[in-house]
């Protein structure tokens, strides 16, 4: 950038004004031909349609998730965007993209200029995750999977005579769709009113299973979920005063109580299982918010303060459905769920020097679990009844958390940063009743030049606690393992960011972190873990307005575990590497003989992860898990005129993965596991699509804004 010039801009203004005001004394001003361009306000409507339509090469479930295009053949291309204003303040937009995919979605909003405004959403997410898989089980009735007419059930599954004959397939995956509507409204001067109401549901399947014994089965559960959001609020705005009234209100609905299917074998347990889905429940809280300015030192003072309620009370489903277990009654209908919630959060910012601003924050965050503590009487997988009863544990707990940060501005060099934070948790019924976290952190932004800019940032963080004990309630646990959430843990991290530009053209880039935590009391469990990641990137400006950038990344989590095979002293441990590689290049050339432009972008991503394994008497490792995908996008956009463009492209992607865990594991494969025979993703799929759009009132091409 050229300082000098934008210096020598404003003073040259200045120089003209005063010699034009000496001027004006000795004659009047003629002011009919001045315009002010940025005192009109637009009127009328303008937009763009595009239609088309796509062309997909190949069926494949990983390619079409998020996108929509998971089936060979051709699709519909239709995206809208409107703007219109009317003389009197209205206005309305309107923006749709990908109106003909399962991936679809469409805003709009419109209002009166400082008096209201209404925003409507809808957004589809196609989630697809295999469409290779099989089962028997098929869905008959309100949330129950039923074997085929016919079916001959065996001991195991290379006893099933026609199992093969009655898989069908049973592909995996959901639509997720969400719609809301947005409003706000001024009634009088320094008041506003808003409402929101937001809803998701999710309908289709997902892999679930159920067993007896040893014995288990994979199945496509289906999936009826619905959530929903309500937000009512009133904000009132004066001088240095801000206050707000919030009410939030949430709502879960899983659709199913449970899911039962029919079992495939004919060993232990009965005909049929059945096991609970996620269950219904509700929340509710109402918060109040309040900011003031302070004159001294330009002091900012916030806090937000809030309440609220969850609850669960969804009927129990009965201990088992195996006619052959005699079981108690249930103690109560259902768990009676009730946590009540309590925030608090207060921020003040100041600058008791020029240089200087100072930022304080105290946070808090208390859930008292209220739910009525119950024995029940244990079951183990539909067949056995536990030798001793259980009770429910209402876990509660008291988050504190309190930040101090400083920045202070260097002259013409940069800024130094510094902080400490300290958060305090408090749990209940759980191994460890508080730990501790303290951190301190410095960071140094600089800008020696107008050619090199960054920042460097170092961190260290410690985290202790009570004594460590393993509840009697749960399952034997061994006295020397402990939960990484809650074991002791150090923390150390350092991150550095540098962009150059040695030339107008020219920039890059380099960033790096590096963090490592070490678990130093932890006997057994997870004891330490790193991570690592470089990144490098750089951009230049070619000839006739073209331009061609290059990234590159690698990150790298490393973890170790150690456990014990006997309930005693650690004899086994095992180290987990995951490594990504990412690759991201493109070249765009604008506007060629002024009709064309042409963008092409490549992007390859490799990840692999390795498991090993230690013991007293023998070294071992898992097959690596890895994927690669290569990715080329090419766009196409011809101007036959200022309203009408021809636009086309062509997206190929190829993915190959290795995952040991899926590998050649069809149904009957594992005896004693009845799988749906998902492999490993890979594919080659091409997309081709060509539209036309035509655009409309200001956004045709050629007109300016």
């Amino acid at each position: 950038m050229n300082t000098k010039t934008r210096i020598a801009s404003p003073l040259a203004l200045a120089i003209a004004l005063l010699l034009a005001g000496n001027a004006a004394q000795a004659a009047q001003l003629d002011t009919s031909t001045w315009k002010c361009a940025k005192c009109e306000f637009p009127q009328g409507a303008e937009g763009t349609v595009e239609l088309g339509g796509y062309s997909v090469s190949d069926t494949s479930a990983r390619f079409g998730d998020y996108t929509g295009l998971d089936e060979k053949g051709g699709y519909g291309l239709v995206n809208a965007l409107m703007k219109w204003w009317g003389k009197d303040g209205m206005w309305f937009t309107l923006d749709g993209r990908d109106l003909a995919l399962d991936s679809s979605s469409l805003t709009m909003g419109g209002g009166l200029q400082g008096l209201f405004r209404v925003d409507v959403f809808f957004q589809n997410i196609p989630r697809r995750f295999y469409d290779d898989t099989v089962s028997p089980l098929a869905v008959t009735d309100y949330g129950v999977l039923s074997l085929p007419a016919g079916f001959v059930r065996g001991p195991d599954t290379g006893s099933m005579p026609n199992l093969d004959a009655n898989l069908a397939p049973a592909p995996l995956g959901y639509d997720r769709e969400n719609q809301g509507l947005e409003f706000n409204l001024t009634p009088a001067k320094f008041w506003s009113i808003d409402a929101d109401y937001r809803q998701e549901t999710r309908d289709g399947n997902r892999r679930n299973w159920g067993n007896f014994l040893t014995f288990s089965t994979e199945f496509a559960q289906p999936m009826a979920y619905t959530t929903e959001e309500y937000v009512a609020g009133v904000s009132y705005t004066r001088g240095k005063w801000f206050l707000r009234g919030e009410y939030y209100g949430s709502t879960f609905d899983s659709g199913y109580a449970g899911i039962t299917w029919d079992n495939p074998y004919s060993g232990p347990g009965s005909e049929t299982g059945q096991k609970a889905l996620a269950p219904d429940n509700s929340y509710n809280q109402a918060s109040l918010t309040a900011s003031y300015q302070f004159d001294a030192w330009q002091t900012l003072l916030s806090t937000r303060v809030s309440a609220g309620s969850m609850e669960q009370t969804a009927d129990y489903l009965p201990y088992s459905v195996n006619p052959d277990l005699v079981t108690g009654a249930l103690p109560r209908s259902n768990l009676g769920g009730k946590v009540d919630t309590s925030n608090i959060n207060l921020k003040l910012t100041t600058n008791p020097l020029r240089e200087l601003r100072v930022t304080a924050e105290y946070r808090l965050d208390d859930r008292d679990n209220k739910t009525p503590v119950e024995t029940y009487q244990g079951v183990s997988a539909d067949v056995v009844l536990a030798p001793e009863a259980v009770s429910n544990t209402p876990y509660s707990f008291k988050r504190e958390d309190m930040k101090l940060k400083g920045v202070y501005r260097l002259s013409g060099i940069g800024s130094v940063l510094a902080g400490y934070d300290y958060s305090s948790y408090t749990r209940d019924l759980q191994e460890r009743t508080e730990t501790e976290t303290s951190k301190l952190w410095a960071t140094l932004q600089f800008r020696p030049g107008n050619s090199l800019d960054g920042f460097f940032t170092v961190a260290t963080e410690e985290r202790t606690g009570t004594e460590y004990q393993a509840l009697d309630n749960l399952a034997p646990q061994n006295p020397l393992m402990r939960k990484y959430n809650m074991a002791d843990r150090d923390r150390d991290s350092v991150r550095l960011q540098l962009g150059y530009q040695p030339m107008d053209t020219l920039q890059l880039g380099i960033s790096s972190e590096y963090s490592e935590d070490e678990y130093k009391n932890s006997t057994l469990g997870l004891t330490d873990s790193d991570y690592i990641n470089v990144t490098l990137d750089g951009s230049i400006v070619l000839p006739a307005d073209s331009s061609l950038y290059l990234m590159y990344s690698h990150e790298n989590f490393s973890s170790t575990e150690v456990g014990s095979q006997d309930f005693g002293q650690p004899n086994w441990s095992s180290e987990v590497k995951d490594d990504f590689d990412t690759v991201v290049m493109g070249i765009s050339v604008p506007a060629i003989k002024d009709r064309l432009d042409v963008k092409l972008d490549y992007t390859y991503t490799d990840s692999s992860s390795s498991t090993s394994m230690q013991t007293l008497l023998a070294n071992s490792s898992y097959p690596d898990q890895t994927s690669r995908m290569d990715m080329v996008k090419l766009y196409l956009d011809f101007k036959y005129n200022e309203r009408l463009s021809l636009r086309g492209g062509y997206w190929y992607e190829k993915y190959d993965s290795a995952d040991w865990s899926l590998e050649s594991v069809y149904p009957s494969t594992i005896y004693n596991l009845l799988s749906m025979g998902a492999q490993p993703q890979n594919y080659n799929q091409g997309v081709a699509w060509i539209s036309f759009q035509y655009a409309f009132g200001k956004m045709a091409a050629g007109e300016e804004e």
